[in-house]
């Protein structure tokens, strides 16, 4: 933090090409890193916030140079995502732990996640989940209903958010694939390594449509009207095993019911509120048994528990508290 301007400034890179490369993805890492810490020689700064393990150690080089706090604010398992090897695991571990020693407050996203870094390196985290913004009820998702002309005692299924591996996506194409019916219908909203497959699905099964993808910070607003939405994370990894994803707060702050698979975390938080439905075995004959038993009737039920919590569940809550540590430290 530069308490000279309060203003954010975004740094180019001269290697900022998209690729797998693996050499290439290094150099662009070094690079950055480079123009980062040159950028912050000049500056008088209080605060470094790190977050990603992968700039941990030039946060440490900036505190040591520039005697400042260093705040660890990381939106995962940072050491066990989702497709790195035993040996990539096991040197980002070694690497968190020398450099972890220098941090002064960690921030993590959920409880779980929190526990399993006490337990690693001794430390007390502070809980910020990824809430969003409350919004008011505009049910903006009739606009899309009214465009893919759906019938309005249909009843709507969202899935919104990154249409990636460990997410449940294809076990969903194939569960309403099965069901092909306009009385049960699901709108995927994102963008991802399934995106095309979703565009070619809907094109052969009358209840599976594709939406551009919204703006994170109008992503509820888009969703408002839909009657369930949908968060099937799979045990892929630990960090995946342990989230709390934005999209079940977006679909609270939207009013929405959750559909959710049985992750400690996602559980928890449905089950105690009574805000959804947790299935146990995440596999595509029990999606579609939970779909077909589910209908609008039974939205309402859980809709009005989830509007008990939208307050609660709400980013103003947890914003207060990365106030609460800037006032501590500053």
């Amino acid at each position: 933090m530069d308490n000279t301007t309060d203003q954010a400034v975004r740094k180019p890179q001269f290697l900022g090409i998209h690729t797998k490369n693996t050499v290439l993805k290094i150099a662009q890492a070094l690079e950055f890193m480079l123009r980062i810490f040159f950028f912050c020689l000049s500056k008088n700064i209080k605060v470094v916030n790190v977050h990603t393990l992968s700039l941990l150690p030039l946060g440490v080089i900036l505190k040591l140079i520039k005697p400042s706090v260093l705040i660890y604010n990381i939106h995962e398992l940072e050491t066990e995502k989702l497709g790195w090897s035993n040996f990539r695991k096991s040197v980002t571990k070694m690497v968190e732990r020398i450099f972890i020693k220098y941090v002064d407050r960690t921030i993590v996203v959920s409880p779980s996640i929190a526990r399993w870094y006490a337990d690693k390196y001794r430390i007390q985290p502070t809980i910020i989940l990824n809430a969003t913004h409350p919004h008011k009820q505009h049910r903006n998702m009739q606009k899309v209903i009214d465009r893919f002309q759906i019938p309005h005692d249909t009843t709507v299924f969202v899935y919104a958010g990154s249409l990636t591996t460990g997410r449940g996506i294809e076990k969903l194409i194939n569960a309403f694939g099965q069901i092909n019916s306009c009385e049960k219908i699901i709108i995927f909203l994102g963008y991802g390594d399934y995106y095309q497959k979703i565009a070619e699905s809907q094109k052969y099964y009358k209840n599976i449509y594709l939406h551009p993808p919204a703006p994170f910070d109008e992503l509820p607003v888009a969703i408002q009207g839909a009657h369930f939405g949908f968060a099937l994370i799979e045990k892929v990894c630990l960090s995946y095993y342990y989230s709390l994803p934005t999209k079940l707060f977006d679909y609270i702050s939207a009013g929405i019911p959750i559909i959710c698979s049985n992750m400690p975390e996602l559980h928890r938080l449905v089950q105690k509120n009574q805000i959804g439905i947790v299935i146990d075995d995440l596999s595509v004959h029990r999606i579609r048994e939970v779909v077909q038993s589910v209908d609008q009737n039974t939205s309402r039920r859980y809709a009005k528990n989830v509007g008990k919590i939208q307050s609660v569940y709400s980013w103003k809550n947890e914003e207060k508290k990365i106030f609460e540590i800037y006032d501590s430290i500053l």
